[in-house]
């Protein structure tokens, strides 16, 4: 689902919308890990699925982080 959200055009971003709605689409975006959604499409889908549902997203997608005491 977020890969479909990442690399959806304008009129898939519809179908998305109508077919699986806005509650489901926020879900998503909550439980993405590191990668799975591109910033700019974070961005767009934050926008619009925050006015649509008032839930709210984190500004930025999960970044990956490393920590050199682990390696």
């Amino acid at each position: 689902m977020a890969q479909a959200m990442s690399f959806a055009n304008f009129a898939e971003i519809r179908q998305l919308e109508t077919v699986l709605g806005p509650e489901a689409l926020t879900d998503v975006m909550l439980a993405a890990q590191p990668g799975w959604i591109d910033p700019r499409s974070w961005e767009l889908w934050r926008g619009r699925l925050q006015r649509a549902t008032g839930r709210p997203i984190p500004e930025e997608p999960p970044q990956r982080t490393f920590d050199a005491d682990d390696l």
